[in-house]
């Protein structure tokens, strides 16, 4: 029998890694990642990420992340650069449309 996984955060949503390490945007789902280590599947994302060593991608599983209700993700020049930001504050990268 299949499991459906239904993703917590949405393209565009401003998350927050738990431990802290940093912020980001969600710029894609997998939602049918099977996690070995891990007793449940669940979905990982890739996080278009700022930390304080600049800016980089990251791919993280669910439990990981929390929503991170700052929208104050990236300097205001990099997000009009890099997303379309949209009135409720979810962001859409400018090089492609979200899924």
């Amino acid at each position: 029998m299949e499991c459906l996984t239904i993703a917590r955060f949405r393209l565009g949503d401003v998350v927050q890694r738990r431990d802290a390490s940093f912020r980001g945007v969600v710029i894609d789902i997998d939602p049918s990642f099977d996690d070995r280590s891990s007793e449940a599947m669940q979905p990982f994302y890739h996080i278009l990420a700022v930390g304080p060593d600049g800016g980089f991608t990251a791919y993280t599983r669910e439990d990981e992340l929390v929503a991170d209700p700052n929208q104050a993700v990236l300097h205001p020049d990099d997000a009009r650069r890099l997303f379309t930001v949209h009135a409720e504050g979810r962001f859409t990268p400018v090089d492609h449309a979200l899924h």
